[in-house]
């Protein structure tokens, strides 16, 4: 990549555009080219944990008191 590392590019884009749509993308991305391997992003940990203090989502909670999201 002419001496660009890949995971300052990553960085940048991230920076540029949110860390969430970068995985956002690249989670389509994958799913579009591997829909069985692909990986599925979700809801951030904060909008878990904010849905779970609510009383809202039952799942939310139980990955809330597991510690991850």
């Amino acid at each position: 990549m002419d001496g660009i590392d890949g995971a300052d590019l990553v960085v940048h884009i991230c920076e540029q555009i949110g860390y969430g749509r970068v995985m956002q993308i690249a989670s389509e991305t994958w799913r579009g080219k591997n829909p069985k391997g692909a990986i599925s992003m979700g809801e951030c940990f904060g909008t878990i944990e904010h849905a779970a203090k609510r009383g809202k989502c039952a799942y939310c909670e139980q990955q809330l008191k597991r510690g991850t999201p």
